[in-house]
């Protein structure tokens, strides 16, 4: 299994999975994001450190059966309020991010288990 990659657009757009070879595509996580700086008034400025929540569970179910075992997929991104905004106040996220891993179709038919899975 390689490192894990990130796949992020701004809100309206399509997020593209992509693995090369013989993998396919294992999704980790998908995050709703709201940026933080002035250029997000524009549109948005994905970075590391901006606050982000877990998208709906239809969402992620979405995103795990269009693209797990794939060699590549595209989603629209979700849009929702999450708990980034000032003073506590909800916000429509203006990014989404998918962390996915490009593994072999072996390692998809079988799956390694470490000792906390068993």
């Amino acid at each position: 299994m390689t490192g894990p990659r990130v796949a992020q657009v701004c809100q309206g757009g399509q997020l593209r999975l992509t693995c090369t070879g013989q993998r396919v595509i294992k999704v980790m996580s998908v995050q709703l994001a709201d940026s933080s700086c002035l250029a997000a008034i524009r549109g948005c400025c994905p970075r590391p450190d901006d606050c982000a929540a877990a998208a709906s569970t239809e969402h992620r179910t979405l995103a795990m059966n269009s693209c797990n075992g794939q060699r590549s997929c595209s989603l629209s991104t979700e849009r929702r309020k999450i708990p980034c905004g000032h003073f506590g106040v909800w916000v429509n996220n203006d990014y989404e991010r998918i962390t996915y891993h490009c593994i072999s179709k072996l390692d998809q038919l079988y799956p390694v288990y470490t000792m906390k899975q068993i």
